[in-house]
C-alpha cells in the first residue's frame, strides 16, 4: 500500500480515537522527523489550516514535509546534531521543544546574554543542543573568576591574613573582599569620641577609667598612660589636637567632690608624644570646646560660660593665663585667628530678634585685647551646635541642631550651605577631607557619607549591618595609611578598630 493511502487510513481510524493518536501512530512525528510524504494540497486545505502569511503547526503536522518549502520552520523539522540551529518563525513560540544551541551554532548567543550578570567566558552546546555555561564567569556561582577577589561563602584571604585583625570577611555583590567587619579589640574601653593619631602609626585616647590619656603602639599595645586629675577627680578628654612642633593639646571637664555636691571645671593640657606632661591649666568654664594655636604661641581656649554666653580664654605658650575675653550674649565663636598683629574671633549669632536671621560677626582686637571693629558679615543658614572641622583656616564645617544640619562656612566669601544628614546629632565626629576635597562624615548610626565641595552627596557606607550595638567613635589613619574606625560595642564593653577599606 502507498504511503499516501496509510495517511488517509491513519487520519480515518484517528476520526474514532482520542485527540493526538497522530503521536502514537508517528511517534516522531514532531521532533527531528523528516517527512517523506509528497504531492500536492489544495488550496481549501491550506487554507482551513492557515494561521496567516505562513501554515499553521495543525497543517504541517499532518500534511507537510520538511522539503516542501513551506513547512521547513516547522519545529518538527530541527534536527539536533546536524550543526545548524533551528529558528523557528514566531508563531512557534508556545512548541514543547526547541533548540537552544547545534554544535557550535549558538545563534548569537553569548554568557552575557544567557546568564544575568556574567562577566564573559565560553559558552557552548551539549549533545542535546542545550547551552553549557559551566565555563562561563558570573558572580554567584562560588567559584573565583576573572577579576573576582571572592565568590559567596569562598573567600580565601580571613581577617587575620590581610590585617591581623578579628572577625569573617565578606563577599558582596560584585565578588570583591569586604573587610568592614573586620575588627580587632582595644586593651581599654574607650566610650568617648576622642581617638586621635599619634602621627607615628599609633593612637592617643582619653580614657576616662584613670582620668586621663592613653597611647598604644602600632600592634595597638598599651604604651603609657597620663592621668591629669587628682585622687577623687572624674577627669574626661573631650578633644585631642596636633599641634606643629610635634606635642599635642588636650580639653576636658573635671567633675571634682566638693561639700555635699560636686563642681564642674575644664582643664586644657600640652603634652608630648612620650607622655611629657608640659602644662595643666584648669579654667572655670566648661565644656571646652575649642583650641586654636596662633603664630605668637598664644593658645586660645574657647568653653562654655554660662547657658547662652560663652568666653575665650587665652594662654601664654606655657598654659598661663593672660586674658579672658567674652563676646556678648547668643554669639557662638567658630573660627580664631591672628593677623597682621590683631586678633579676629569670628563668631555666629542673630542679627536682630525680629527676623531671626543668622549672621557672621567677626570682633577684632588689637594687641592689648581692646575690641577696635565689629563687622556684621554675610548671612549664614543655621546657628552651630559643634565645630567639626576648621578647613584652613577659611572655612568652617558645623553641625546645628535644627534639622540635623552639616553646614559649611566660608569666612572669605558668602559662600555657605547646609544639607541635611540623618542621625546626625550633637557628638559627631569631625570629618575626614580627602585630596580631592571631599568631606567623609561619620555619624552616630555608623554611616560614612561623603560629600563633594558643594555639599552633594557622593557616596554612603553603613557599618551597622557588621557592629550591631554599636556607635561610632571616631575615624584614625595607621601607619600603612589606611583608615580605621573607631567604635564603642556597648553590648560588650569594648572598643574596636574596623579597617574602612576605600574610604
Amino acid at each position: 500500500m502507498e504511503k499516501s493511502a496509510l495517511l488517509v487510513l491513519a487520519i480515518l481510524l484517528c476520526s474514532l480515537l482520542p485527540a493526538g493518536c497522530i503521536d502514537e501512530i508517528f511517534p516522531d512525528s514532531r521532533v527531528n522527523n523528516v517527512h517523506s510524504t509528497s504531492g500536492s494540497h489544495s488550496d481549501d486545505w491550506y487554507d482551513d489550516y492557515d494561521d496567516g502569511p505562513s501554515p499553521s503547526m495543525e497543517y504541517c503536522e499532518l500534511y507537510g514535509s520538511c522539503d516542501d518549502g513551506v513547512c521547513n520552520a516547522h519545529p518538527m523539522c530541527q534536527v539536533c546534531g546536524d550543526g545548524v540551529l533551528f529558528r523557528p518563525e514566531p508563531w512557534y513560540f508556545e512548541y514543547d521543544w526547541l533548540e537552544s544551541c547545534d554544535g557550535t551554532d549558538l545563534g548569537g548567543a553569548t554568557c552575557e546574554s544567557v546568564i544575568p550578570g556574567s562577566s564573559g567566558g565560553a559558552l557552548s552546546c551539549d549533545a542535546r543542543c542545550t547551552f553549557v555555561i559551566d565555563k562561563c564567569l558570573w558572580c554567584g556561582n562560588g567559584i573565583i573568576e576573572g577579576t573576582e577577589s571572592c565568590d559567596g561563602t569562598n573567600v580565601p584571604q580571613q581577617c587575620t591574613d590581610v590585617w591581623d585583625f578579628e572577625g569573617p570577611p565578606g563577599c558582596n555583590t560584585s565578588c570583591q573582599e569586604d573587610y568592614n567587619g573586620c575588627h580587632v579589640s582595644l586593651p581599654v574601653d574607650y566610650k568617648l569620641p576622642v581617638i586621635h593619631s599619634d602621627g607615628e602609626g599609633g593612637l592617643l585616647a582619653g580614657d576616662q577609667t584613670i582620668g586621663g590619656i592613653d597611647r598604644l603602639d602600632t600592634d595597638l599595645n598599651l604604651m603609657w598612660t597620663l592621668a591629669l586629675g587628682e585622687a577623687d577627680d572624674l577627669v574626661t578628654i573631650t578633644r585631642i589636637d596636633s599641634e606643629d612642633d610635634g606635642s599635642f593639646t588636650g580639653l576636658g571637664t573635671i567633675s571634682r567632690p566638693s561639700g555635699n555636691g560636686t563642681v564642674t571645671i575644664g582643664v586644657a593640657v600640652q603634652f608630648t608624644r612620650d607622655g611629657t606632661l608640659l602644662w595643666r591649666q584648669e579654667l572655670p568654664v566648661h565644656p571646652l570646646r575649642l583650641a586654636y594655636r596662633g603664630e605668637s604661641g598664644q593658645l586660645y581656649v574657647v568653653g562654655q560660660y554660662s547657658q547662652s554666653q560663652e568666653m575665650m580664654y587665652v594662654l601664654s605658650a606655657e598654659g598661663t593665663p593672660v586674658i579672658s575675653l567674652a563676646l556678648g550674649y547668643g554669639k557662638f565663636i567658630i573660627d580664631v585667628r591672628e593677623e597682621e598683629g590683631s586678633l579676629l574671633v569670628h563668631s555666629v549669632g542673630l542679627k536682630t530678634s525680629i527676623n531671626s536671621t543668622y549672621h557672621v560677626y567677626t570682633d577684632v582686637f588689637n594687641a592689648s585685647f581692646n575690641r577696635v571693629e565689629y563687622i556684621i558679615q554675610s548671612e549664614v543658614p543655621a546657628f552651630p551646635y559643634q565645630i567639626l572641622k576648621r578647613e584652613g583656616g577659611t572655612r568652617i564645617l558645623y553641625s546645628s541642631g535644627q534639622g540635623n544640619n552639616f553646614c559649611s562656612i566660608s569666612l572669605e566669601s558668602s559662600a555657605s550651605w547646609c544639607i541635611n544628614v540623618p542621625d546626625l546629632t550633637y557628638g559627631t565626629i569631625e570629618p575626614h577631607i580627602d585630596n580631592s576635597g571631599d568631606y567623609h562624615l561619620l555619624t552616630a548610626d555608623l554611616g560614612l557619607r561623603r560629600y563633594d565641595p558643594s555639599g552633594q552627596l557622593v557616596k554612603t557606607v553603613e557599618w551597622a549591618p557588621y557592629l550591631p550595638g554599636c556607635h561610632a567613635l571616631g575615624i584614625v589613619q595607621d601607619a600603612r595609611g589606611d583608615y580605621l574606625l573607631a567604635v564603642h560595642d556597648q553590648q560588650n564593653n569594648r572598643t574596636l578598630l574596623v579597617r574602612i577599606p576605600n574610604l
